[in-house]
């Protein structure tokens, strides 16, 4: 998204529309995937999120989509997967590349 914010200068603001591609990325069925439900410690909730723990050790965060007493289907796309967003910015300081300018407020 921050070719939205080139140009930008202190003062502007703008409203941005991103399509999915420009943001989180289109939704992809692939990102689903079935678990056995007895391998989980506690039987999941439908919408609630997971986190998991893949080979390389990362973590990846899931959200529960069904549940029945043989499955649980869990889709591992981000929450904006698929979504056209929108947001709006207000530019308070440019600082130039290189230097230290982002603070947490």
């Amino acid at each position: 998204f921050e070719k939205a914010l080139f140009g930008l200068r202190a003062g502007d603001r703008r409203t941005v529309h991103l399509p999915p591609e420009d943001a989180f990325g289109p939704w992809n069925p692939e990102n689903i995937q079935i678990f056995d439900t007895v391998k989980f410690e506690q039987r999941p909730i439908v919408g609630h999120m997971i986190e998991f723990e893949d080979k390389a050790k990362a973590t990846l965060f899931g959200i529960v989509k069904s549940v029945n007493d043989d499955t649980t289907e869990i889709d591992f796309n981000h929450p904006l997967a698929g979504k056209n967003i929108t947001f709006e910015v207000e530019i308070f300081r440019v600082t130039p590349a290189g230097q230290q300018g982002i603070k947490l407020m």
